[in-house]
């Protein structure tokens, strides 16, 4: 479809001579809307951990406050922070949807600087997961856990790799 574009009136006529016309309103209501749905994926994708890793870290008993030779911290500091860090991140991202980012269209500094931002706390998320993971499955008595427990330990943690480390790898190729 070829068109001719009225830059001023956002006006759009076609090769058959429709005319359309997409108002200034009509881009920032979809924008965000856009917004709005990226909103509720994050929270949709990050409210299910944030949760469980919270839950656990209160509700259990069987192995989350096992104390670990040879390590600073324990299932329940790994959780606690992971929980916490998460929340913030979620929120941290959230303000960053719905206020910053289009505003950071044509400012190249500020984009670098943004995605420097995320590669560092990139960067902690997946060293903190490495940790989680070197305590779950080198220093902590798995037997004591309750299946439940053990399971949700299990699974979250290679999902929190798996994802962390993606998003290093997509900062690190953004920042380069």
């Amino acid at each position: 479809m070829d068109t001719i574009n009225d830059k001023e009136n956002m006006t759009l006529i076609d090769i058959n001579g429709y005319i359309t016309v997409n108002s200034q309103n009509d881009l920032q209501n979809n924008f965000k809307f856009l917004k709005a749905i990226l909103v509720f994926i994050l929270i949709f994708i990050n409210f299910p951990i944030i949760f469980c890793d919270l839950y656990y870290v209160i509700n259990d008993d069987t192995c989350i406050n096992q104390e670990i030779k040879l390590a600073v911290v324990n299932m329940y500091d790994y959780l606690i922070v992971s929980g916490i860090y998460s929340v913030i991140i979620t929120v941290i991202s959230i303000l960053f949807i719905l206020f910053f980012i289009d505003k950071m269209k044509n400012n190249e500094v500020k984009t670098r600087n943004f995605f420097l931002f995320l590669f560092i706390i990139s960067l902690f998320n997946v060293i903190w997961n490495i940790i989680g993971s070197l305590i779950f499955w080198n220093y902590m008595d798995n037997s004591k856990c309750s299946n439940e427990v053990s399971n949700y330990l299990f699974v979250s943690l290679i999902i929190k790799l798996i994802f962390s480390s993606t998003i290093l790898l997509n900062n690190n190729k953004k920042k380069n």
